[in-house]
């Protein structure tokens, strides 16, 4: 009988021709639950009035772009098998104008290059590659790509910037 909190994300097509939205669930049918462990249903509490609709909202000027500043955070004491260390810290700000909507950061792509730009299997060097957001690890994978590819790593909490915020995470290995 815990209170639990969930986030919703949408994709609103280009062509939409509605100026306000909101997001509505008409019945606990529309969003079922499931206990973690045993795959059962988990019963909405009698509490739960439906239908549950957010505030009309509206997407005055769409968000295009986030400014991203790089910068490695590798100590030189680094060793070989190391694990759980910082390499890289992406400080990120939304660019837009007051008044225009959030970007949401949902997912990162990484590649691994020498100094000369040629493109390296993280396999090859990484047993695992973790995004981190303050104390709170938000993406993980373990690269097992053969090729030089990027690696992509989607994040289990999207990072949410207004326009203007400030904000950053930490890639460790």
């Amino acid at each position: 009988g815990g209170l639990q909190s969930i986030a919703l994300i949408v994709d609103i097509a280009s062509d939409a021709s509605a100026s306000d939205f909101r997001i509505s669930i008409d019945s606990a049918t529309w969003l079922p639950l499931a206990d973690a462990n045993t795959g059962e249903v988990v019963p909405h509490a009698l509490s739960v009035v439906y239908p549950m609709r957010t505030a009309p909202t509206r997407v005055d000027a769409p968000s295009q772009q986030i400014a991203v500043s790089a910068s490695s955070c590798a100590l030189p004491t680094i060793n070989y098998g190391q694990q759980d260390a910082s390499i890289l810290k992406l400080l990120m700000r939304h660019s837009g104008l007051p008044g225009s909507s959030p970007v949401q950061l949902t997912r990162l792509a990484l590649s691994v290059t020498d100094s000369t730009g040629t493109g390296l299997t993280a396999s090859e060097m990484f047993s695992a590659i973790s995004v981190w957001r303050q104390n709170y690890l938000i993406g993980e994978v373990i690269p097992t790509s053969p090729d030089s590819e990027a690696i992509d790593i989607p994040l289990s909490t999207p990072l949410n910037l207004f326009a203007q915020e400030i904000d950053s995470i930490v890639v460790t290995v």
